[in-house]
């Protein structure tokens, strides 16, 4: 049961939120990610721009602080709402590009805007995410906290995929710069859109712990607590490997394999895909299992996804579509869940009136670590690429994350469990197994039949 919210409270904040992501969603997967990466390398940026773009998204969790500060001043609401509407002011700027006149050094003041539009724009996403985070944290509650978290991912994933998809399809193979304006257009509208819904959400009840100086004494906690510091001894390298990974793989799509413009945004609708079966899993299986035999499952699967990505680029030859389809796919998947997962097992460590503050403590760790290693990333690529081809270039890079995902897998492995033993973590994921052959074996006797609408 929420402390923060009535029930009655609980019931329409979680609708109001659903619609908010659902338009907040369809803004952010145009604005960011492959797209964003794609029209920059249309511009001829390099790999280090496309690793500071990249970073933008994760220094955005460094702003938290910013945000916080002000809800001493503002509702959570509020500090929420405004913190949207700047970002999205912000992304407006992306619009000024087809004014730039045509010069030699068009292209660069266009890159010029583009890293002020985005920068700005992930900026007050930070700002705004310090509101958010105690409302999702107050719907969240309760024995069902598993199941809100992952219904928020396949929704957010499924709109991102239908979203990906449309995209692609009206996008072309060389589409004209212009033509992804018009996509940040309609973005940007459903940015403005999202911000109306955000307005409409439940104001949370205040809580002593909602202060700065709760914030650091929480922190000063966590150095005696041996479980959350291994959790964020983890996050550490998760966030390591899986921002540089997700940053340089629209980069292998484009520059190794050559893959047209529209099939590279297609490429996002695939990974909303495998988010949305990371999803499914979480939510039929966070709440039986328990987080921690997830977190294991999908680290894992995110180091052989590295491996796989050694493996093909090291050749550079053979079904680029279909392999950049099962890298894109698994690797979507695996942080998803692992986002969800890593998440639901961090917020059972504590108690709810904590979450506010341990929970900005999770996004800082996060948003400097992926900050650093994103553009750090793009750095040591073009290093490598002044010496090696970029194939080769890519593997080498691709080869030290394999082994922080190494590391990550194995500080995942050894997250203490509350209370239980680890035998009973083996007994978890043989029960995981069990339950992936059991329905991988109903799947093709069943197609379709056996479907409740979940």
């Amino acid at each position: 049961m929420s402390t923060l919210f009535t029930p009655d409270q609980v019931v329409t904040g979680r609708r109001r939120f659903h619609i908010f992501m659902s338009f907040n969603v369809l803004a952010f997967s145009i604005l960011t990610g492959n797209v964003i990466s794609v029209f920059a390398l249309e511009l001829g940026v390099n790999n280090t721009y496309i690793g500071l773009l990249q970073s933008f998204m994760h220094l955005s969790m460094v702003f938290l602080i910013v945000g916080r500060a002000l809800m001493q001043r503002m509702s959570y609401v509020r500090v929420f709402a405004v913190g949207w509407l700047i970002r999205y002011v912000f992304a407006s700027l992306l619009l000024l590009i087809p004014l730039v006149p045509g010069r030699d050094d068009a292209a660069g003041i266009a890159g010029v805007i583009i890293l002020v539009a985005m920068g700005g724009f992930h900026v007050f996403r930070g700002v705004g995410l310090a509101g958010q985070v105690p409302i999702v944290g107050g719907l969240a509650s309760g024995a069902d906290r598993g199941r809100f978290l992952s219904v928020n991912s396949v929704l957010a994933n499924g709109i991102a995929l239908i979203g990906g998809l449309v995209i692609a399809l009206l996008l072309g193979r060389d589409a004209p710069l212009q033509r992804f304006i018009y996509f940040f257009a309609f973005a940007i509208l459903c940015g403005y859109v999202s911000v109306f819904q955000v307005w409409k959400l439940p104001e949370p009840r205040r809580s002593a712990e909602a202060t700065f100086a709760s914030f650091l004494s929480d922190i000063r906690s966590v150095a005696s607590d041996v479980r959350l510091r291994r959790f964020l001894t983890y996050l550490v390298f998760f966030a390591l490997a899986m921002s540089v990974s997700a940053a340089f793989l629209v980069v292998i799509s484009k520059r190794v394999f050559g893959l047209p413009d529209n099939f590279t945004i297609l490429l996002v609708a695939i990974g909303n895909f495998g988010a949305v079966a990371s999803g499914l899993l979480n939510r039929r299986l966070i709440d039986r299992l328990g987080p921690k035999p997830l977190v294991v499952f999908y680290q894992l699967t995110a180091l052989i996804v590295t491996l796989f990505i050694v493996a093909v680029v090291a050749r550079a030859t053979g079904p680029g579509h279909a392999i950049m389809v099962v890298a894109f796919f698994f690797s979507a998947a695996s942080q998803s869940g692992l986002f969800v997962a890593g998440q639901a097992y961090y917020f059972s460590l504590y108690a709810e009136q904590k979450h506010a503050n341990l929970g900005l403590l999770y996004s800082l760790v996060n948003g400097v670590v992926g900050t650093v290693a994103s553009y750090s990333g793009g750095v040591l690529l073009d290093a490598f690429e002044a010496r090696y081809a970029l194939p080769d270039a890519i593997r080498r890079l691709f080869l030290i994350l394999a082994a922080v995902t190494t590391v990550a897998l194995v500080l995942a492995w050894s997250l203490p469990l509350e209370g239980q033993r680890q035998s009973r973590m083996r007994r978890r994921l043989r029960a995981l197994l069990i339950v992936l052959r059991r329905g991988a074996s109903r799947g093709g006797a069943s197609r379709g039949g056996a479907s409740r609408g979940e």
